[in-house]
């Protein structure tokens, strides 16, 4: 990777979870990983802290099946696509290769960010540039069915609802 897009800073230990440090194009990132499971649902979060910068910042969240194959956004509760794009909020990116799908949502500080489906079928974040630092979590989940999807809505809902993202920058002091 050009060290013109990408410095790595390192990583951090904070009790069971590894804080990885790097910026792009000069906007610093904190990033942790998490893997959750309920009774229907296992899903990866990404945890994200982006600090502020005037550079736009694109991020592929996912990619499956074929170009062509059924994509979109699909508002939270709902299980019908409504475009290849918008705002996150509010909102899932759905990839289907007719067999099942890969699911994502964005939640926390989403304000300015979209989702677009590209034509290379990837799920891919914009954030725009930002005079404060914003803390996110991407949350994915791989299923089968308009169930998997309506189940996945209803947990990003809770989880928007009753948590906040983790304040990575005080778990690295």
């Amino acid at each position: 990777v050009r060290s013109d897009w990408l410095q790595y800073y390192g990583h951090y230990l904070y009790a069971n979870r590894a804080i990885l440090s790097y910026g792009i194009h000069g906007r610093r990132i904190l990033e942790t990983l998490d893997a959750t499971r309920t009774d229907d649902l296992l899903t990866v979060i990404h945890s994200l802290r982006i600090g502020a910068g005037q550079a736009t910042l694109r991020l592929a969240a996912g990619q499956f099946g074929q170009p062509g194959s059924p994509a979109g956004l699909i508002p939270i509760g709902q299980t019908h696509l409504v475009g290849r794009g918008g705002g996150a909020a509010g909102h899932l990116a759905m990839i289907d290769d007719q067999e099942s799908h890969i699911v994502a949502a964005i939640i926390g500080d989403t304000q300015g960010l979209t989702w677009t489906i590209d034509q290379q079928n990837r799920m891919v974040v914009t954030m725009e540039p930002a005079s404060q630092p914003r803390n996110v979590r991407i949350i994915r989940s791989h299923g089968v069915g308009e169930e998997h999807l309506k189940s996945f809505g209803d947990y990003v809902a809770r989880l928007d609802r009753n948590t906040r993202a983790p304040d990575l920058l005080e778990m690295t002091h």
